[in-house]
């Protein structure tokens, strides 16, 4: 699984969205994660405390809708995107 994140996130990467791994956890603050507009930019948050199941779940859904045809996914990796769209 750690292979197919590290794919995902050089996808997103690749597809313009730029990942910040940083804490999020606040006492007061429910958001783990979660994908945003910065200047335009979209910005995928993700606590380095996720776990490796959920971050994949958020690249995919960050990855969801974007143009990815030109860029090489691995069979596994394109399979979990596909499930999405479907």
């Amino acid at each position: 699984m750690d292979r197919i994140l590290d794919e995902l996130k050089t996808a997103a990467r690749a597809a313009g969205i730029e990942i910040r791994e940083v804490p999020l956890a606040m006492s007061d603050a429910t958001a783990r994660s979660g994908l945003v507009k910065l200047r335009g930019v979209p910005v995928l948050f993700l606590d380095p405390a996720t776990d490796r199941d959920e971050a994949v779940r958020l690249l995919v859904k960050a990855l969801a809708g974007r143009d990815l045809d030109d860029l090489y996914l691995s069979p596994a990796a394109r399979s979990l995107l596909e499930e999405r769209q479907t």
